[in-house]
């Protein structure tokens, strides 16, 4: 909720606030997008240390806080600098909370409901996305732009304090097994941490493999729809004179209403279609071969970005068909991911690393497309960073279908994979 809130109102904010011409538009993303994602990444691993040594409610409140912290000083932000400061802030708390998501359900759910337990989170983290565009982000051409920031760095808040109370009831140290465990060792981490690493890259699979790959795409895709459809959506309003003035004027409401709107819509159809999508691939994950599932997934999302990338205008009807593709086609390509790369045929042993290589992979492809796509915005047209997921996504069509037909022989015939 607060992540897409945060990157589909930053376009708003680049040149009201800042005073970035639209042409720069695309290189500012990216940079902002890129220094998340590398703080995120960077930081995932040592909250999940912390939290083995402080406890879970502590961890995972702080982190709360610190998305709050960042949503309170990003709309007072005066430079790029500056911004991209709030945005470290930020996106330290997201890596937070990420990361004692994933540990808290470890903690709770017993093995035979952790399927049901990912599935709540999926379906719950939609519905934030839902929050997110249809609520708040429309929420600045009524109220202005720091009140609305305020108001959701405000809810961060209270979330916060719903955590440390919540879990510090909830959860026991029963994830430790020793005072010994509880000692942090800098070598020790690092080497656990590389061994991981290693069994998920050497591991002969194709099909975790493909997981990966599957993964880097699903995480640009996700990218594409609360980053680039309300910059590209914005842009062409600057660019067509529909939307002038500054962000703090009296009539900045009025005059750029259009664009706030039609930015929620667009993603928030992308998302809300995704939410809608997804009991359907839970279902047919189970009974139809998964690299068949990756490559429709695949053709669905290709076929949405290339239509976009080729439309002159975001307003037009036909773009709302486009985005029912792209999020029906995201959706199946982030379940795909995580049921390759956990399928029961990876030795109980290799899981973790498998995970965490699957989750490394989803934070390149949120890298490439920031860098690749932003910088392209401005030096090609708005509708380049479409154009490349589109070619990504045909190319992982094709894999997938290779897969399936090469790899045959390695699949079980007992279970679906």
């Amino acid at each position: 909720m607060f992540f897409v809130f945060i990157d589909s109102s930053q376009a708003f904010l680049l040149k009201e606030n800042l005073g970035i011409k639209p042409d720069d538009f695309g290189s500012a993303t990216a940079l902002v997008a890129t220094t998340s994602e590398i703080t995120i990444i960077l930081a995932c691993g040592l909250w999940g240390l912390l939290s083995d040594l402080s406890g879970r409610h502590i961890t995972f409140s702080l982190g709360f806080a610190l998305m709050a912290l960042g949503l309170f000083l990003y709309p007072t932000a005066t430079s790029l600098g500056l911004l991209l400061l709030y945005r470290v802030i930020f996106a330290l708390g997201a890596a937070n909370c990420s990361t004692m998501l994933t540990a808290c359900l470890g903690d709770v759910i017993l093995e035979d409901d952790r399927g049901k337990g990912a599935g709540l989170s999926g379906l719950t983290s939609g519905a934030g996305a839902l929050i997110g565009l249809f609520v708040f982000l429309p929420l600045p051409v009524k109220i202005g732009v720091k009140a609305t920031f305020y108001i959701v760095g405000g809810i961060g808040i209270v979330f916060a304090l719903l955590t440390f109370f919540g879990l510090y009831r909830w959860i026991k140290w029963s994830h430790l097994e020793s005072d010994e465990d509880k000692q942090f060792s800098w070598k020790k981490y690092f080497e656990n941490a590389w061994e991981a690493t290693k069994d998920g890259i050497t591991i002969k699979d194709p099909l975790v493999y493909l997981g990966y790959f599957t993964s880097f795409v699903a995480r640009a895709d996700s990218t594409a729809i609360t980053l680039f459809i309300p910059l590209w959506t914005y842009h062409y309003y600057l660019e067509t004179g529909k939307c002038v003035g500054n962000v703090e004027s009296p009539d900045f409401k009025d005059l750029c209403r259009d664009a706030y709107v039609k930015a929620s819509i667009l993603s928030g159809i992308a998302q809300t279609f995704a939410l809608i999508a997804a009991p359907f691939y839970g279902f047919v994950s189970d009974r139809i071969k998964r690299p068949i599932i990756v490559s429709f997934s695949g053709l669905c999302c290709g076929l949405g970005y290339l239509l976009s990338g080729l439309s002159k205008n975001p307003t037009e009807g036909i773009d709302f068909f486009y985005v029912v593709l792209i999020g029906v086609g995201e959706i199946g390509l982030i379940i795909s991911a995580i049921t390759l790369a956990t399928h029961k045929n990876v030795p109980d042993g290799s899981r973790g690393g498998i995970a965490g290589v699957n989750s490394l992979c989803g934070g390149f492809g949120i890298l490439f497309i920031s860098l690749a796509g932003g910088t392209l915005f401005d030096s090609w047209f708005a509708g380049a960073p479409f154009i490349i997921l589109a070619i990504l996504n045909f190319l992982l069509a094709v894999v997938s279908m290779l897969v399936f037909v090469f790899a045959k022989p390695l699949q079980s015939s007992e279970e679906v994979v």
